[in-house]
């Protein structure tokens, strides 16, 4: 409609300035009446500019409005993602924390299935290996026996634990050091039992075969003397040992351990 307009005005002002050569009464009647022709045409010119010019703030007015309404959503989208991020975020971690409880809860069973029966044990061998060492009048074969009979039964009751399916359900665990000792405890043990049991036979042969004492305590002397030493290394790994599973039960059973009230 406005196009119209234009050209219709357009085509009005060309028809009076044809006229104007056309029809001198038409001249004589422009010339009478150009100060309000010239004003008409100004206030005109005015109407259609401010006309312009509102329709140009109106454009922009809703342009920015448009751009206003898209900046919010914008804003609304980067809030809702960025909410739900941590929301993803939150439940990612509790689900983390819950795997974490569950593993050590696992870990903390294995460890005090170990601790509980064989720290007790492992200190009342080292208390009997230390009576061992410091033995003295082993001057009769009967006091010999007696005490090879002792260092083999307090080897065999350390085996047994050490041996303990909770102990190798328990080793993946042990950080370097201690499964190192744990390893050459078994390892001076097993030794140290062989020997006794050795030791044993020899004495019971010699006995049997009617050896005299004397001959017997010399033949026997530098074995006893190595099963001591043999005790008192096992004794001082057995300490380090014991030390070991001290450190472990404090890392995995003290209340201060991580997501310890997650367990």
């Amino acid at each position: 409609m406005g196009r119209y307009l234009k050209w219709s005005l357009v085509g009005a002002a060309v028809g009076m300035l044809a006229a104007t050569f056309a029809f001198p009464v038409f001249q004589a009647w422009i010339r009478e009446f150009q100060g309000l022709i010239t004003g008409l045409a100004a206030v005109f010119a005015a109407t259609i500019t401010i006309g312009k010019m509102d329709a140009t703030i109106g454009t922009m007015e809703r342009t920015d409005k448009a751009a206003q309404l898209r900046h919010e959503q914008s804003q609304r989208q980067s809030q809702n993602a960025l909410a739900l991020t941590r929301e993803i975020d939150q439940e990612s971690e509790r689900r983390h924390r819950q795997m974490m409880a569950l593993t050590l809860r696992s870990d903390r069973l294995k460890v005090s299935r170990l601790v509980e029966p064989v720290m007790p044990s492992i200190i009342r061998a080292i208390t009997e290996l230390d009576s061992i060492i410091s033995r003295t009048g082993l001057d009769d074969v009967g006091s010999q026996m007696l005490f090879v009979s002792e260092v083999e039964n307090c080897v065999n009751f350390l085996t047994h634990y050490l041996n303990n399916p909770q102990m190798k359900e328990a080793y993946e665990l042990f950080d370097g050091k201690l499964a190192i000792d744990f390893q050459d405890a078994q390892y001076r043990a097993n030794h140290l039992r062989t020997a006794a049991q050795k030791l044993m036979e020899e004495i019971r042969n010699k006995s049997k075969e009617r050896e005299p004492e004397v001959e017997i305590f010399v033949a026997v002397r530098s074995d006893l003397k190595s099963m001591m030493i043999r005790a008192l290394l096992l004794k001082n790994c057995l300490g380090e040992v014991r030390q070991g599973l001290s450190t472990l039960a404090d890392l995995y059973l003290s209340e201060g351990y991580a997501l310890g009230k997650n367990i």
